[in-house]
Formats: structure tokens, C-alpha cells, sequence
């Protein structure tokens, strides 16, 4: 998902921070520097869906004080129908707490290519979604958002460790968090029982036998290795790490992808590819999710998606990904999953 705004007069970014912390995504959404002064703190708002109320907000916006302005939304498509229509009522309701024009406009699969002729041109939204790694390979084109980060932590008790990990580019924050959506395998027991497979795999070594027995009984596993811009990711991310691959050193000053534990990596793909359907390597994010539920495959890798969508079957179960021998990582519902955060734009029209 990603978020465009266009501002008619500068806006401070802690008026902007509270008007969407009204709207219940106080801690998903950032604005821009500014030298305008904060407007005057309003009474509490809770976070969404919860029942308890939020700390206290100072510069929060009043109703109607950000009127005139616009919020361009490019939005990505929700696999799951609910999350497009809290998208669409947080910004009805972010419109009517602070008076702002709100547009949501969704883009699908053309959403990276979007960010991408943005960020290139200089032209166009102002504040995206991003995911993962992201926030790396724009760097200083992003604003540096630390002032309102430093905020939420001090209000809503701290960030994450992850949080940090993602948003923060050379000692300042390029982005703020909104959320995490851990990985995990999605698989059918009574089709394992019946190709002979007693248990999920602990080991990816017991996971290639499995892939063997269930592809010669016709309901072979499915990994998305498309160009998808999430499921390609959290499938693949845990498979590199298991086998001890990693793209950077752990401080971030060296590529390191080239190694023998990559190529370890590799040739376990190399052989588990041959286990799964061929249309594996076009797979866009819905595919894998339509693919399972349709009982065309036998398990599949996947956020909460197939889990909302099919949680009311009594078939499908869901595991951590397995372990590897002689490698500490275990993917417990994988902490990678797909990080979204929201990043700003460098504009001198907001700064």
C-alpha cells in the first residue's frame, strides 16, 4: 500500500501526526518537517480496535484545522476484502476528524514500479507503504522522520526491536512501522497422511522428502518464487536464513550474499522446485493463497491471508517453518513475514 500527499499550506508534522492518530493509526502514519507551530493538544483517541484509552497527544490537531488540504491515497489491494474497507473508513473518518480531502486510489501490482518513478522523479506522492527492506534502497530520499518516531516511542512506551531494525537508515528514521504479518507454512494433514507424510517436517531436509511423497500423490507443495512483492519475500527470506545465508553483515557495512551457505540455500531450492508445480515461478501475491484454498496444493507459506480466508475449515493447519541442522534460526511463524511502514518523500514543499 501506498500513501500520496499532496499539502495546499504547510502543516506541522505533529498536526498531521494527531489528525491521523484521531482517525486510530496514530503509530502507522508521519508527516513531514516543518516550521509551523504545533496546533493545540485535543482530548485522547484509542488505537484501533482497542477498547483502552491512548496516551495524551501534544500538538494534536482540532477538527476541521487541516482543511483545505489533500491526502491522496495509493493503496494496494488486501487479499482479504475487510482490510480495503478499514483502509477506506480510516480515511473517512481521518477526513472528517481533521477536515483534510482524502482519496484512496489502488494500484495492485503496479504499486513498486509506482514508488519507484516517484522517488526517481521527484514527482507525485509524498508518503507510500513500503515493506521489508525498502527503506535501504532509498535512503536519503526518504525524509528523516526521527523527531516524530522519538515522539511515538516516548507516548506509546517504545518500538519494537524490528521497528528500528527496518525504519532506521544510518542513525535516523526513514520511515515509521504500521505493522508485521509473520510467515508461516499452511498446510493440509489429511493430504500428508495420505502421501504418507505422519507430521510436518522439523528439518528442510524432512521437508524435500515430504515434497517427494506428496507430489507423486498428486497434491504437490507450493512455494511463490513470482515476482511477488510480498509472498516472495517471506518465502524466500527464511529459506536463505535457515541455511545460514544472509544479504548484509549483521551491522549493515558489507554484502555478504555471496557465500557458501547462499549456495547451500540454492541447492535445496534447486531440488524443491522440481517437487512443486511448474506455475510456481509466475505466482503473484493471490496465487499461492488460490492455489491452497482450491486444494490444487498441499501447503503453502503464507501471512494470515489463507488463515482468515479458509480459519473456519477444519483441514488446514498451520506450522513454523522447519529448522536446519547445525543453524540456531527457527522460523517461528517467521519474524520476517512482510513489514510495512510508511515512509515521506523529500519535498521542499513540506520541509
Amino acid at each position: 500500500m501506498s500513501i500520496q500527499l499532496r499539502l495546499s499550506h504547510r502543516v506541522s508534522r505533529r498536526s498531521f501526526l494527531s489528525g491521523l492518530g484521531a482517525a486510530g493509526t496514530l503509530s502507522a502514519f508521519a508527516a513531514c518537517n516543518s516550521t509551523t507551530p504545533s496546533s493545540p493538544a485535543v482530548a485522547k483517541a484509542s488505537p484501533a480496535g482497542s477498547t483502552s484509552a491512548a496516551p495524551a497527544q501534544a500538538g494534536a490537531a482540532s477538527a476541521g484545522t487541516l482543511k483545505g488540504t489533500t491526502l491522496d491515497i495509493l493503496a494496494g489491494t488486501w487479499y482479504v476484502p475487510e482490510n480495503n474497507t478499514q483502509t477506506d473508513n480510516l480515511g473517512k473518518q481521518l477526513s472528517s476528524n481533521t477536515g483534510m480531502n482524502v482519496k484512496i486510489e489502488r494500484l495492485g501490482n503496479q504499486m513498486q514500479a509506482k514508488i519507484d518513478a516517484i522517488l526517481e522523479t521527484g514527482t507525485g506522492a509524498d508518503i507510500f507503504v513500503c515493506a521489508d527492506t525498502d527503506i535501504y534502497l532509498y535512503g536519503e530520499k526518504l525524509s528523516d522522520v526521527t523527531g516524530v518516531a522519538n515522539d511515538i516511542d516516548k507516548v506509546w512506551h517504545g518500538w519494537y526491536d524490528v521497528a528500528k531494525q527496518a525504519c532506521i537508515v544510518k542513525g535516523k528514521w526513514r520511515g515509521l512501522m504500521i505493522g508485521q504479518a509473520p510467515d508461516a507454512w499452511n498446510w493440509r494433514p489429511d493430504f500428508f497422511t495420505a502421501a504418507g507424510v505422519g507430521k510436518f517436517p522439523d528439518t528442510y531436509d524432512e521437508l524435500l522428502d515430504a515434497a517427494k511423497k506428496l507430489k507423486a500423490y498428486g497434491k504437490p507443495m507450493g512455494m511463490t518464487l513470482g515476482h511477488a512483492t510480498g509472498d516472495a519475500r517471506s518465502t524466500n527470506y527464511p529459506v536463505l536464513w535457515a541455511f545460514g545465508g544472509a544479504e548484509f553483515s549483521e551491522d549493515g557495512t558489507q554484502v555478504t550474499i555471496d557465500s557458501p551457505e547462499t549456495r547451500k540455500a540454492i541447492e535445496w531450492y534447486t531440488q524443491m522446485y522440481q517437487q512443486m508445480p511448474s506455475a510456481v515461478l509466475s505466482w503473484l501475491d493471490p496465487d499461492n493463497n488460490q492455489a491452497f484454498l482450491a486444494e490444487q496444493v498441499s501447503a503453502t507459506t503464507n501471512v494470515n491471508t489463507i488463515y482468515l480466508a479458509g480459519r473456519d475449515s477444519k483441514d488446514a493447519n498451520q506450522q513454523p517453518f522447519p529448522r536446519d541442522a547445525g543453524n540456531p534460526f527457527r522460523g517461528d511463524f517467521c519474524v520476517h513475514g512482510v513489514v510495512e511502514r510508511v515512509s515521506l518523500r523529500l519535498d521542499s514543499r513540506h520541509r
